[in-house]
């Protein structure tokens, strides 16, 4: 049995939430994380995330080149994804996300093909 498998099995034995579970299944090295409580200054990781996507949001509206922005972006737009699923799956959160990351990639892309 692969590692990965194994430690989904004992996510779903752990875990009481399908939203944690599946992140589990996505993200198998960071399960563990799942777990920790109070992980800094008394603060949950999953909060955590969801500072570090803001200020990855933050940052990149501070950026004066749109490439450098759209990549920037996008990384926050993934943890905001990884954050709503955290959330036992935030759908709004995930959904508005999801769109936005495609939107970035699909004008880089284009932006790449142009030049």
């Amino acid at each position: 049995m692969s590692l990965h498998l194994l430690i989904f099995f004992i996510a779903i034995f752990l875990t009481q939430s399908l939203s944690e579970v599946f992140f589990c299944g996505l993200f198998p090295y960071l399960c563990p994380l799942l777990f920790l409580q109070n992980m800094i200054l008394g603060i949950e990781f999953t909060e955590w995330i969801g500072y570090a996507a803001s200020l990855a949001l933050i940052i990149s509206f501070l950026m004066k080149n749109i490439t450098t922005l759209r990549l920037i972006n996008s990384i926050g737009a993934v943890l905001f994804i990884i954050y709503g699923f955290m959330l036992s799956t935030s759908w709004p959160i995930v959904i508005t996300n999801v769109f936005i990351l495609f939107a970035n990639i699909y004008y880089l892309t284009l932006r790449n093909r142009t030049s």
